[in-house]
């Protein structure tokens, strides 16, 4: 079954669909820098919404995880030009399937062992992050140092100065790691 909403994790199959629509975002604009007519292939790519943004786009057009033909209807205004209706429909499909994969792996992990020295988490000021952080207070033994990045989770690579502002994080979080061993 999905993700419960309880929970406050976004369901794999829409990470998956958000991260295809990312990495393909970044490939059509590099490819468009090189294109003669690059401003006119730029202006075609429509920005991406935040992953918060489009979970609730999804589920607000009737996307249900685990059935492919609800989840290529409601995903159908996302599709990038550059990417075939036959090759969006294998996108969609391939993401339940790898969906449901991962959410039989995670149901049948129980971790026996909690991590015994410090950590640091880099993590989103959101509800995403939050519940990653109680996540990983629950699984380790040592100190947890938590840094957080003033973005919404799914948003902090989308950009040069999102990247930029998640790799000072970082190595901030190995800085800190670091003294305290």
């Amino acid at each position: 079954p999905p993700c419960p909403p309880a929970t406050g994790l976004v369901d794999p199959v829409y990470g998956s669909l958000y991260e295809t629509l990312l990495q393909q975002a970044m490939y059509d604009r590099g490819s468009a820098a090189t294109d003669a007519d690059a401003s006119a292939i730029g202006a075609a790519i429509p920005p991406l919404p935040d992953l918060a943004t489009f979970v609730a786009t999804l589920q607000s057009r009737g996307a249900i995880p685990d059935d492919a033909g609800s989840l290529l209807s409601a995903s159908a205004s996302f599709r990038p030009p550059s990417i075939t209706q036959e090759a969006w429909s294998a996108v969609v499909l391939s993401a339940v399937r790898r969906a449901g994969l991962m959410r039989t792996l995670a149901s049948n992990h129980r971790p026996t062992v909690s991590f015994q020295g410090p950590a640091a988490v880099v993590l989103p000021e959101d509800r995403y992050g939050a519940t990653f952080l109680a996540a990983s207070r629950q699984c380790c033994d040592g100190t947890v140092t938590a840094l957080t990045l003033e973005c919404r989770h799914g948003t902090a690579l989308s950009n040069d100065e999102g990247r930029r502002a998640a790799a000072a994080a970082v190595m901030e979080a190995i800085c800190e790691m670091l003294q305290m061993l």
